[in-house]
């Protein structure tokens, strides 16, 4: 947060009062008045002296001042330039003049009356600062981190500038830059709560979760009502898994907010779908959809991101609208002196993918061995990583590119100039509105054609994207129109993996508390994907098949609660379902002892390929958004149709029916691990083909100088 530097400057100045027709006494008395925090009284003796000499330039200063402190500031305005009118050579007038219009949100005009300032006077610290202010709060922040310099060159132990330029250099994607200063500003005041929220905020953008809790906590223990670090720390505390206790500093937050707030409404439905906390998550959905919406008329930026959007039910129309409003955000400042990217003549296309996540992540798990199967005599990979971690997922990714290049310590300015100095012909967004995504750098087009692909299933609602790579099982034409990119179908699947081993170590039920001779349904989505209506249809389930238990995943003990009385208030036995602690798939591979998967309506991913691959079937709803018809897709392109159903009945109906015909749950399972049965989302090589054949079709259509349209790309039976 930019901590704005109070616009009273340097009363003791005012204590000499030189008017003739103004009583020394009377004008010091008001400046002491206004010192010591007594604006009424202040007020009274200005407006007096005023009535008699209204020409007087320190008093309509120090007026106009008092006015833009009571909120008054357009009246601070007109006193401030009155002073100014009658005595241009003061630079504090000019200083104040300029606080005032940012109190206006009139930022141009606050950026010239701080540069008029500075012109009288090169070294007037609060002017360089104020200026800096003023900037970022335009959204300019390479000028911001300019005058913060200026500001901190001139006075070194300057707090709120070092702490702001801290909060510059995030947004600008210099991490280390902003560490340096935030700790500088902690070692000046080591009780500042702004401070220390702000380097919680720095922290959290750069994955250290655990460090930024500690430090929005020693925030709160100076400051216990300070709304932000409340809301700061309870979503972080969501992003933990400490559900709970996020719900208490959220509903804190909310508590001595100024009326309803959109972003703690936010944090508190996510909360709330974690803990299956249901009655609470419709009670604030209702309250937070109707305020995010009314943020978007009104012009506003709405608090709701499109990312935590895409878990709650909201149709594909509204999710289109809120990344419209999202998308006005990210806005080209101080780029305008780049040339434009030119399309290059070269014998190989370059495609740059960018990504937070070429590590162990459900991404990075579908992009370990991508990169090798590209036929490196056409095409020449480059890999942008924009986190720094490293493991054996980002070793293999590495390697398997031509070229890697780490942009997690680059500005978003030195980030785009190197990805154009690169050449880049297409480059590839595989994290869209995510978590440590930059769009920022998106949006000032380093490459002629921009795509979005793989780790987010949203629209990102604006025109710097120009394709989107999915398949029509996932976003079918009619539910293109509500997408601002232009859809790259692909014809098989538009998510595959490269062929994988499960652990050759034996696992039993009872390992798990699963009995023997039991029928085992299971899901091991995320809790905040287990809706009420869908845990409605799984206790259906259970109720009517005997023998059966439900087999869940979770991460806190207020889930296990809340199912389990869900459960007992349905009329089954809660011990019929039977909970495991997180434990990753892909390593433990212990879903392969279940016998039938219950699809979430946002449906499982990267855990929907690791169900087929354990010969596991799983029953998906056809929903009407991207994200809950990944389970669709996955489904149909192992030729597994008959598992996808249209509604919850249907959804009921095929589970009784699988748990009372084992044989034919048994064909599928064979039909699953028959060797010989070709499974497009195992077969990435082929997945990576038709890959490419999009890549050369719109690179074609662009230099061809068409605009970007959506695009087919047919089988190639011959190829198999």
């Amino acid at each position: 947060m930019v901590k704005k530097k109070k616009s009273f400057k340097s009363l003791k100045q005012s204590l000499k009062a030189k008017h003739k027709n103004i009583s020394e006494d009377s004008f010091q008395q008001a400046v002491e008045f206004h010192r010591s925090g007594q604006l009424e009284k202040a007020q009274k003796i200005y407006q007096k002296i005023l009535q008699n000499s209204p020409d007087h330039p320190e008093c309509n200063h120090l007026f106009g001042v008092l006015c833009s402190q009571l909120g008054k500031h357009q009246e601070a305005v007109s006193f401030i330039k009155k002073a100014i009118s009658f005595d241009a050579s003061k630079a504090q007038y000019f200083d104040n003049l300029g606080v005032a219009y940012k109190n206006m949100n009139a930022l141009e005009q606050a950026i010239n009356a701080h540069q008029q300032a500075i012109q009288l006077d090169k070294k007037y610290v609060s002017a360089h600062y104020n200026l800096a202010v003023a900037y970022q709060q335009d959204g300019n922040i390479g000028e911001a981190i300019s005058s913060y310099g200026a500001t901190i060159a001139l006075q070194n132990n300057h707090l709120q500038a070092h702490d702001n330029l801290a909060v510059a250099y995030a947004k600008n994607g210099e991490f280390n830059k902003a560490v340096k200063h935030h700790k500088i500003a902690h070692s000046l005041n080591t009780k500042s709560p702004t401070a220390l929220n702000n380097y919680a905020n720095t922290l959290l953008k750069i994955g250290q979760t655990n460090e930024a809790a500690t430090l929005y906590q020693q925030a709160l223990a100076l400051a216990p009502n300070m709304v932000e670090a409340l809301y700061n720390l309870g979503g972080t505390l969501v992003r933990l898994g400490q559900t709970e206790e996020a719900v208490e500093y959220l509903k804190k937050a909310s508590q001595y907010s100024a009326g309803e707030s959109c972003a703690i409404l936010t944090q508190l439905s996510e909360a709330y779908g974690y803990n299956c906390s249901w009655d609470d998550f419709e009670k604030n959905y209702n309250k937070l959809i109707p305020l995010t919406f009314k943020q978007i008329e009104d012009g506003l930026s709405p608090d709701l991101s499109p990312f935590a959007a895409i878990s709650l039910p909201m149709s594909a129309e509204q999710l289109h609208s809120l990344a419209q409003a999202h998308a006005r955000n990210y806005k080209a400042i101080s780029f305008e002196l780049l040339d434009s990217p030119k399309a290059r003549s070269a014998e190989k296309l370059r495609i740059g993918y960018v990504s937070p996540d070429f590590s162990k992540h459900a991404v990075g798990f579908l992009l370990k061995d991508l990169f090798s199967y590209h036929d490196k005599s056409k095409f020449e990979i480059f890999g942008y990583s924009l986190k720094n971690d490293f493991d054996e997922y980002r070793k293999n990714i590495e390697s398997n590119c031509d070229h890697f290049v780490d942009l997690s310590e680059m500005s978003h300015l030195d980030s785009v100039k190197k990805i154009r100095e690169d050449g880049i012909d297409l480059l590839v967004d595989l994290a869209g509105y995510t978590t440590h995504s930059r769009t920022e750098i998106f949006t000032y087009k380093p490459a002629p054609l921009q795509l979005v692909f793989l780790g987010y299933p949203g629209t990102m609602g604006t025109d710097i994207y120009d394709y989107r790579i999915t398949h029509k099982n996932n976003i079918p034409e009619n539910l293109a129109k509500h997408f601002s990119e232009k859809m790259v179908y692909l014809p098989e699947t538009s998510l595959a993996c490269a062929p994988m081993k499960m652990v050759e170590s034996e696992i039993t039920r009872a390992e798990y508390g699963l009995p023997e001779d039991t029928f085992v349904f299971c899901c091991f989505n995320a809790s905040y994907r287990i809706t009420r209506k869908i845990f409605s249809c799984w206790l259906e389930i259970l109720k009517q098949t005997e023998n059966s238990v439900l087999w869940l995943k979770y991460k806190n003990e207020t889930v296990v609660k809340n199912l389990k009385s869900a459960a007992e208030n349905y009329g089954i036995d809660p011990d019929r379902i039977i909970f495991t602690k997180f434990n990753a798939m892909s390593k433990s591979w212990l879903h392969r002892l279940a016998d039938l998967w219950l699809d979430t309506p946002i449906s499982a991913g990267t855990a929907g390929l690791l169900c087929l691959k354990a010969g596991l079937p799983y029953i998906t709803i056809n929903g009407d958004t991207a994200q809950t018809k990944t389970g669709t897709e996955i489904l149909r392109s192992a030729n597994l149709d008959q598992l996808v159903v249209d509604n919850e009945e249907q959804y009921i109906e095929k589970a009784i029916f699988l748990a009372k015909n084992r044989a034919e749950l048994k064909k599928l399972k064979v039909q699953l691990l028959n060797p010989d049965n070709r499974v497009a989302v195992f077969d990435q090589k082929t997945f990576v083909f038709y890959l490419e054949k999009a890549f050369q079709k719109i690179w074609q259509h662009h230099a061809e100088g068409k605009p970007a349209t959506s695009v087919e790309i047919l089988k190639n039976e011959s190829f198999m």
